[in-house]
């Protein structure tokens, strides 16, 4: 099944990273920074087009960390959105008439709460929530619970790999007309991250998270990112990432019409965002 291809490719960030990383940015790299308890990261990425066809694309998101005495708690926000403008022109009765067409292309919300506790050797439990609506996908909304164990099997000053391995309840409810409506169920949840320091100021990360439905082990979901962060100061980078989001079991919708049978749609099983964005780290 053909899937969707979201590119998000904001030609002016480089602009903007040099602006931020004026000479106070630079000199502050020299100066070793106060040892903090959190950390917090903002990326955003935005292209516009007008004329003949005007597009919109925007990618804003937020992860926050803070970590103390064994306890670390993540909080991570996502909003990405897609619009495209056409226009078409016709002859109407020896008249010109030009519609404009809008819509929506892509649109993704994300909000998500982690709490993780050091064990011993390397162990750590963890527990959170995540929210999620992606419409254009038939998702109206996602709740979803986890609690489950991860293990750090290193992580130096070049490199880190760590894997979760949990459980989880999840709550969704899809857009109008699709079948089922909604569900809800008890879940699997596996994940691998990777990180490795390419450079003094390049990194290389690469995370897979796997998702199953205890109830219909044929409706699980799968996400993979692959990133490339280069520093431009000690507070302003650039990312490069790309993000593949696979459902296979995806939505199905159900479009009635009186005086015919019933047709069934099936949103596409793969979505894919390529990303370029400014990253500041406060």
């Amino acid at each position: 099944m053909e899937h969707n291809l979201i590119r998000i490719m904001p030609p002016a960030l480089l602009a903007a990273g040099a602006l931020l990383a004026g000479p106070g940015a630079i000199a502050a790299e020299g100066e070793s920074a106060p040892q903090r308890s959190w950390t917090n990261t903002a990326e955003v990425g935005f292209v516009q087009t007008s004329g003949n066809s005007e597009t919109t694309n925007i990618k804003l998101s937020d992860k926050f960390v803070r970590s103390w005495d064994g306890w670390q708690l993540e909080i991570n926000a996502l909003a990405l959105r897609a619009e495209q403008t056409t226009r078409s022109a016709a002859n109407v009765a020896g008249a010109l008439v030009v519609t404009e067409t809008s819509a929506t292309t892509a649109e993704t919300y994300q909000l998500a709460g982690l709490l993780r506790r050091d064990i011993r050797d390397g162990f750590y439990w963890l527990t959170g929530l995540e929210w999620t609506r992606n419409r254009p996908s038939g998702l109206d909304n996602r709740y979803q619970a986890q609690a489950g164990l991860g293990y750090r099997f290193f992580k130096t000053d070049v490199h880190e790999l760590q894997t979760e391995l949990g459980v989880t309840y999840t709550d969704e409810s899809f857009v109008s007309g699709t079948d089922p409506m909604d569900q809800n169920y008890a879940g699997a949840r596996a994940f691998a991250g990777y990180s490795r320091k390419l450079s003094p100021t390049a990194t290389f990360t690469q995370t897979l998270e796997l998702l199953e439905n205890l109830d219909d082990t044929a409706d699980w979901r799968g996400k993979s990112e692959t990133a490339v962060t280069a520093s431009i100061t000690s507070q302003v980078a650039l990312k490069a990432s790309f993000t593949l989001l696979y459902d296979n079991r995806p939505v199905v919708q159900v479009l009635s019409a009186p005086g015919f049978n019933d047709v069934r749609f099936e949103f596409d099983s793969t979505d894919t965002i390529l990303a370029a964005s400014l990253v500041v780290n406060f």
